[in-house]
């Protein structure tokens, strides 16, 4: 069967992360690009597809994010991520935190000259998920 037999719905469909590591003068190409599961939107963090980003509790540093590559049809997504430098079960207590600025909104408009990806520092493990639409 292929995609175009395929139920819409039963498609996974997926953006673009781009991950920075560390903070520096300018931020040129991503240090890594990760193909993100979108989940509908209203998914429970704890069941959404995810990644992680970093799986060890003492890991502290930078991290720059930015999303492109949206769907056909989709206009926004919402970028959640979260972190815990918890002992015990580090991935479920992340998700139990309240995420970065509660969710980061990005459209699939070109980025502005000289605009930085959202940088923030985190320590311990970090997850992400993406949702479709805003939460603004």
């Amino acid at each position: 069967m292929s995609d175009s037999d395929t139920p819409a719905e039963a498609v996974e469909r997926t953006v673009t992360l781009k991950l920075w590591r560390g903070r520096r003068e300018r931020y040129g190409s991503p240090d890594e690009t990760i193909d993100l599961p979108l989940n509908a939107d209203g998914t429970h963090r704890q069941a959404a597809d995810r990644v992680s980003l970093c799986d060890d509790i003492s890991t502290r540093g930078w991290l720059g994010f930015d999303v492109d590559d949206l769907p056909e049809g989709v206009d926004e997504v919402t970028l959640y991520v979260h972190s815990s430098d918890a002992y015990h079960d580090a991935e479920s207590k992340a998700l139990d935190s309240r995420a970065v600025e509660r969710g980061l909104v990005y459209d699939d408009s070109d980025p502005k000259p000289g605009v930085d990806p959202f940088v923030c520092r985190l320590e311990g493990v970090v997850v992400a998920y993406a949702e479709v639409g805003s939460r603004v």
